[in-house]
């Protein structure tokens, strides 16, 4: 621990010097005799400015002069405070110059000591003095340093006394502490210091005051980290100022011997993998398959420093050597909320994209790539989206139809390239934005028939979807074992055996995590704790005797703090860029030529090892070799210098993209909001939030406009101010609204209304107003939707906006039809008709039209409806509106499954699901497979269509789609009930039931609550069965629904034994009629097949074959195989029940029918009638 302080300050100012005659030339005559004079003040100046100033806090200034402030930090340090006691009375008795000279004598020798152990003064206060050990450079033994610094200092102390001759005796009291402070500059523009400030140093204080002249009193902190090398002793605990609890306290007595700096071990910069041989092993043998024409997906999984990039820097060269193109794209910690991130990196070095390059350029490079590739129409339109190149075209389409788009072409691409061996590599997963995530889930699926494999590493907490498909190879990352730690470090070592002690230390604090055994190894010989001997490295002292840091954090703050100035400059300009950086960002940042940078660079790159260069076409960049590294430094500076140096950058992305800052939204976004420039963060958080939208980037959204709204705190009310509010919460709402949280989403629409009716902004007001009541309407609130759209529509009426007229009166039919008042939806679905025609609004026009054609299916007119749908349909295909044609056709497909047309209703339900999927449709794509699950049903393909129903219901409950559940639920226990599972059909039809009574879903509850009673009724439940239809008739006649109430009734009719046979006859001969009006056989089937199998058990044979009669005749023409086997069944029970011949023949016909569709149940009900009257 040699000082070598004020050798380091002769050199620095020696640098200086030269610096300075460089800008003359000595030999020259008038007129720089003036200027030589005052260079040569100059130069006297800044050689006593270097007696006043520590040597790093001059390196610092000299840097940047023209800075008004040094740059503070955050980081550990151990403060010593030393007071002098017995001055005063000793200056009573002297003269004053004899005062000042005893004075600077004590000085001297105390900072001798000092300086001797690497110690900074920050500061004279009177006869105190505060030293700080780490605050410009960190050693790993401060504490250690400043301990021996203040025993030796109580030593010198007795010299002085001794030597000095003084009138009355001094002594010193000394404290010391160590932990986390702060260096700032304290003071203003025309005068300030370098200090350091924080509890920490208050204690040091507090810990001088506690000691007695002659004693170095050290804090419990202090002692942990010097007990291994000096003696202490331990001190009753003390009170201090400013702690509620007592501190612990030691004692400091004796100094060890120090030894003599030894040799520096040399290391290498870049080793061979090591203990990988397996994980390498599974990767070869999956490249083997991939190259046979196979998709895999290798997932490479381990927390922080296992050595994931290292594995996929060996992945490259093995599919170098196989002939893969290798596709990479990165995510950092600062990108998860930019959509496709990765992607776009990806797009970027595929297409040779500069950032010079114009909008033009970049489309004429992309075009030609894709036109080589033999890509059409659609590729060339919306791959350039993804580089923020749109078009009028695709500004207009909806979000979500955009996903579909873009997530085809990039498939398309992908699947081009992949005819040849294609490998994806995605670093840091973890980090990767939703979308991107999406879309690799998707061509992971969808590139199944090539040699096509991906690499993603990730850190364990991620939950990656594609983990467990059969096509995926998890490679788990552990730490290396003992045996494999021992080689690595015989490979950092150069080939020398490390000995069993090294082995063990390393092993013992490592752990075994590939990237701190390196740092640690670094970290020792750097310390010169390791010596070269022979073919061997050992250590040069005792394990128990080293110091090892904590953390690989404090190894990389330690390993930087012993940089040069200008090095540790640049990696801080650096981690504010982020992961990668070029030189030109650092010319701006530490406004200096490149010339002056560049070997700092390569001195980072090739001696350091903590960074590295890409060169990718014409971009040339860095890397830091490591996030850990970035991460460290850019902690390590105070918040103010981050935020300062933020608000720098994204200036200057700012003016370098002037022209067209959209594709940089989201960096501006993000340097400006830390940079705490409250304008600009505002600005471009609004606007990156409005491009997730048009990504559909859902979460991105909502993390943006929560930063602006954060910033709006910051200003001071204003009406534009308020007006940017209302905007933000409203589109916030329509992101959390489309992620399912619909409560947040209605806060903020709530907010976004109270805003407007602060502005006295009626249109603002009117839209809260109906998103308001979509959200409540959504959420399944009776009533108050309709409150909402009330009070829209009649503001928007009293202003004359049409428009918003026509939207609430649409937003209202939609309630009335789902909440079972049809008539009232009919008026209001007109009435939206009207305005759109009068308006001119070609596209809601045909939406109201498609409106009222579901309302005339539902009041039982199909005819109607499928009128309706068909005009519609023309009207969207004139207009090109591709997405509105999806969900018209699986109302068609409905229309025609009622009327028993199964064929026509599957080849519409077929061209909605394939239209949907075409055009990015989820919700029609939703309802088609439901719809599809129905009409596979009914063509006796039970398995298949619960198969379909789960599907849709996975795609509904992630769209909390509640009334949809609701749907499917009443269908699947129909299934159930059919195959003669009763007790899972009554599970499902009362999770059905339960959520139409959450979202008022009157016609849900009506056909769910129906379905329970006649579960209920073949469990011989008749009491449960009862209660049920009841409730049907009594709902279905309170909305006036006469589908329900005729049904109801007839089904009452059958089962209860207490109304007499007139009004049985009447209540079904009702409900028969209506459903022939409305066109619905599937009811006419059911109540054919119920008054049958009803009769059965009473024993009421003659009607048993008169419904089953029926039933056989309808079955046959729509082509109904079970209902036609069960009616086969029941006539034979019938005539057996008769005395009729037959009977047998019908039997085996229907139990070969029941075989024939796989209806095990319907075939153990014939099993059961046959046995029991072979007789």
């Amino acid at each position: 621990m040699n000082g070598g302080r004020m050798n380091k300050d002769i050199n620095l100012i020696e640098e200086i010097k030269n610096a300075i005659s460089e800008y003359y030339d000595p030999t020259e005559k008038e007129p720089v005799i003036k200027a030589k004079k005052q260079l040569l003040y100059l130069k006297n100046f800044i050689e006593a400015l270097g007696r006043y100033l520590p040597q790093r806090l001059v390196k610092k200034i000299s840097i940047e002069p023209e800075k008004i402030k040094v740059d503070g930090e955050r980081r550990t340090v151990t403060i010593l405070f030393a007071d002098l006691t017995g001055f005063t009375a000793m200056s009573e008795t002297m003269d004053p110059e004899d005062v000042v000279q005893v004075v600077n004598e004590y000085f001297t020798r105390m900072l001798n000591v000092v300086f001797k152990y690497g110690g900074a003064i920050d500061k004279f206060m009177g006869d105190a003095i505060l030293v700080v050990f780490g605050a410009l450079e960190t050693h790993e033994d401060d504490a250690i340093r400043a301990t021996l610094a203040g025993i030796e200092m109580q030593r010198e102390m007795v010299k002085f006394n001794n030597e000095g001759n003084l009138p009355v005796p001094l002594s010193m009291s000394i404290g010391i502490n160590t932990g986390p402070v702060v260096a700032v500059n304290v003071g203003t523009i025309e005068r300030m210091e370098f200090t350091i400030m924080g509890d920490n140093v208050n204690l040091a204080s507090r810990l001088e005051s506690v000691a007695e002249p002659g004693q170095v009193i050290i804090s419990h902190s202090t002692y942990q980290k010097v007990k291994k090398h000096i003696k202490v002793k331990k001190l009753p605990s003390v009170r201090v100022k400013g702690k509620k609890k007592p501190v612990l306290i030691y004692l400091a007595e004796k100094q060890k011997i120090r030894e003599k700096p030894k040799k520096i071990l040399s290391l290498k910069t870049r080793t061979k993998l090591i203990g990988r041989k397996e994980e390498l092993n599974t990767i070869t043998e999956t490249i083997e398959t991939v190259k046979k024409g196979e998709r895999k997906i290798v997932s490479i999984i381990g927390e922080s420093g296992t050595g994931k990039t290292r594995l996929l820097e060996e992945v490259d060269t093995l599919l170098t050597n196989e002939g893969f193109t290798i596709l990479r794209g990165d995510s950092y910690s600062y990108t998860s909320n930019i959509a496709y991130f990765p992607f776009k990196q990806i797009l970027i070095r595929l297409f040779n994209i500069s950032e010079k390059d114009s909008d033009e350029e970049k489309r004429k490079k992309i075009g030609t790539s894709l036109s080589s590739k033999g890509l059409g129409e659609m590729e060339a339109v919306f791959i350039p989206t993804l580089l923020d190149l749109e078009t009028e075209e695709t500004m207009s389409i909806p979000p979500e139809m955009k996903k579909k788009y873009i997530f085809d072409s990039i498939k398309n691409l992908f699947s081009t390239i992949a005819k040849t061996p294609l490998c994806l590599k995605f670093e840091d997963l973890h980090w990767s934005d939703r979308l991107s995530i999406e879309l690799l889930t998707f061509l992971s699926h969808e590139i199944s028939n090539r040699p096509f494999i991906f690499f993603g590493t990730f850190r364990p907490e991620f939950a990656f979807p594609l983990i467990a498909e059969d096509f995926a190879t998890n490679i788990h990352l552990k730490n290396l074992q003992k045996e494999f730690t021992a080689q690595y470090l015989r490979e950092i070592f150069e080939d020398r055996e490390p000995s069993s002690e090294i082995t063990e230390l390393v092993f013992k604090h490592t752990k075994g995590n590939p990237l701190y055994i390196e740092a640690l190894a670094k970290n020792l010989a750097k310390r010169r704790l390791l010596k070269k001997k022979e073919v061997k490295v050992e250590l040069r002292k005792s394990p128990g005797e080293i110091r090892v840091p904590e953390t690989i954090n404090s190894i990389v703050m330690e390993r930087v703090d012993r940089m040069d100035e200008m090095d540790q400059r640049v990696l801080r300009m650096a981690s504010i860029v982020g992961q990668i950086f070029t030189l030109e960002d650092l010319v701006y940042l530490l406004q200096k030529e490149q010339e002056e940078i560049i070997a700092n660079l390569e001195s980072l790159e090739h001696f350091e090892g903590e960074i590295s260069s890409i060169k990718e076409g014409e971009n040339h960049k860095y890397r830091f070799n490591t996030p850990t590294v970035r991460e460290v430094i850019y902690n390590s500076m105070l918040k103010r210098t981050r935020s300062r140096l933020h608000k720098r950058y994204g200036d200057w992305i700012l003016k370098r993209n002037e022209k067209n800052p959209k594709p940089v939204f989201e960096i501006l976004a993000y340097h400006f909001v830390n940079g705490g420039d409250v304008e600009n963060g505002i600005l471009f958080s609004k606007l990156s939030g409005e491009k997730a939208r048009n990504y559909f980037a859902n979460e991105a959204g909502i993390k943006f406009f929560n930063d602006a709204l954060r910033l709006l705190k910051k200003t001071e009310a204003s009406g534009e101010r308020e007006k940017t509010k209302l905007e933000i919460f409203r589109r916030q709402g329509y992101f959390l609204m489309m992620i399912g949280d619909t409560k947040q989403a209605l806060l903020n629409q709530k907010k976004s209304l109270r805003l407007a009716n602060k502005l006295g902004s009626e249109k603002d007001r009117i839209m809260s107003l109906l998103n308001i009541g979509m959200l409540y309407d959504r959420m399944g609130v009776v009533k108050k939707p309709i409150r909402y759209y009330r009070r829209a529509k009649n503001s928007a009426k009293v202003i004359g906006l049409l428009p918003l007229v026509a939207m609430a009166e649409n937003n209202l039919g939609i309630y009335y039809k789902k909440t079972g008042k049809f008539k009232k939806a009919l008026t209001a679905f007109n009435h939206s008709l009207e305005i759109n025609r009068d308006i001119k609004n070609q596209v809601n026009e045909a939406v109201a039209i498609q409106n009222i054609g579901e309302v005339n299916y539902l009041l039982g007119f199909p005819e109607k409806a499928l009128a309706n749908y068909e005009t519609a349909m023309k009207m969207f295909k004139e207009m090109n509106l591709s997405e509105k044609i999806p969900p018209l056709c699986m109302s068609i497909s409905i229309i025609h499954t009622i009327k028993g047309d199964q064929e026509e209703a599957k080849s519409y339900a077929d061209k909605a699901l394939n239209l949907s999927r075409e055009v990015g449709d989820i919700k029609t794509e939703k309802d088609s497979l439901g719809n599809l699950g129905n009409i596979l049903f009914r063509m006796n393909q039970p398995t298949r269509a619960i198969e379909l129903y789960n599907q849709a219901l996975s795609m509904a409950e992630k769209m909390n789609d509640i009334e949809h559940q609701m749907a499917l639920f009443i269908n699947i226990g129909e299934v159930f009930h059919n195959v003669g599972d009763f007790e899972n059909a009554v599970e499902y039809h009362s999770k059905a039931a339960e959520l139409a009574d959450v979202i008022g879903g009157s016609m849900g509850m009506l056909e769910a609550t129906r379905w329970l009673g006649m579960d209920y009724y073949y469990m011989d439940n008749l009491k449960s069965t009862l209660e049920q239809l009841y409730k049907v008739r009594e709902k279905s006649n309170e909305i006036k629904d006469r589908k329900y109430s005729f049904y109801s009734d007839a089904l009452i009719g059958l089962l209860d034994k207490n109304i007499n046979k007139e009004k049985k006859e009447e209540a079904f001969r009702r409900a028969l009629d209506t459903s022939r009006q409305i066109g619905d056989v599937d009811m006419a089937i059911t109540l054919f097949r119920e008054a049958a199998r009803v009769s059965v058990k009473n024993e009421d044979f003659q009607s048993v074959f008169n419904n089953a009669s029926m039933l056989k005749k309808l079955s046959e023409q729509l082509g109904y195989m079970r209902e036609r086997a069960w009616a086969l069944y029941l006539l034979a029970v019938s005539n057996k029940g008769l005395n009729n011949k037959g009977w047998q023949s019908q039997i085996e016909e229907a139990k070969a029918l029941a075989g024939e569709i796989n209806d095990s149940y319907l075939g153990s009900v014939i099993d059961t009638f046959y046995e029991s009257n072979q007789a």
